[in-house]
């Protein structure tokens, strides 16, 4: 049961309630600028890797690596909002706003705590609050101050959901890179002109395509032409801008139906 004479039970309350706004403002600060940065770096990365090669494990990898860095980014960020301030720690943190005190409330709230004899002690503990009642909660957390940290923390904010914005197109091309490395069965390869009949005699031209999405990736596609002696021709697959999937085609050449002897 709460033992504390209302007065100091409600300034607790209110400098209690306004000290964990503070702390989430500022966690909040923390968090979006530890994550902005992170979403900075990797973009910057997967700048560099889209350009240093055209295999899907750089991609796949550099998104992996910045998922985890923003996880932890934010899970860092927020840590202090876990931290809830005790009935003495409250006290000390108004003593320090509030000098003339003079850690008289830290000490009515710890023999609060301690339940002694209430004869002994509740002339003091009355005469604190008495003197609690008095003290105005803006001189210990101004209402400036915590509206000076909300807008920070809402520009923060908007700073982290911009560069998200712009990530979007990387972290799916990362997506989509991943998806190539771990599940290499689920590629297509569209061949066109597919299933035709050919006059014997004729040549037939013929076209591969690998759909990709948009993985920023290159492909190479090997093709055996007819003849006397059969022979494998290697082709790089260009990716092409085709939208809303995005295939890797390459003209293999002319596949003549003429008897192989």
């Amino acid at each position: 049961m709460d033992r504390q004479p209302e007065p100091i039970r409600r300034l607790l309350a209110v400098v209690r309630a306004r000290y964990r706004a503070l702390t989430m403002c500022r966690a909040i600060v923390r968090a979006a600028l530890a994550a902005s940065a992170v979403v900075g770096l990797s973009l910057g990365a997967a700048s560099l890797a889209s350009l240093a090669t055209r295999s899907p494990w750089l991609p796949a990898a550099v998104g992996g690596i910045a998922l985890v860095a923003v996880v932890a980014a934010v899970v860092w960020g927020l840590m202090p909002i876990r931290q809830v301030p005790s009935d003495a720690r409250i006290a000390r943190f108004i003593e320090e706003r509030v000098p003339s005190l003079d850690d008289s409330l830290a000490t009515a709230v710890d023999i609060v705590q301690r339940q002694p004899s209430p004869i002994l002690t509740a002339p003091f503990v009355a005469d604190v609050a008495r003197r609690v009642a008095a003290v105005d909660v803006s001189q210990i957390v101004a209402g400036e101050q915590l509206r000076r940290n909300g807008v920070r923390a809402g520009v923060a904010t908007l700073v982290l959901l911009a560069l998200a914005m712009v990530a979007r197109e990387p972290a799916r091309q990362s997506l989509d890179a991943a998806s190539l490395v771990l599940f290499p069965e689920k590629l297509r390869l569209d061949v066109r002109p597919g299933h035709t009949r050919v006059k014997e005699g004729t040549a037939l031209p013929v076209e591969a395509r690998i759909v990709v999405d948009r993985a920023p990736v290159s492909a190479r596609i090997e093709g055996r032409a007819g003849g006397a002696l059969p022979t494998w021709n290697a082709a790089t697959m260009p990716a092409s801008t085709s939208r809303p999937t995005r295939s890797h085609g390459v003209r293999l050449g002319w596949l003549s139906t003429a008897p192989a002897w």
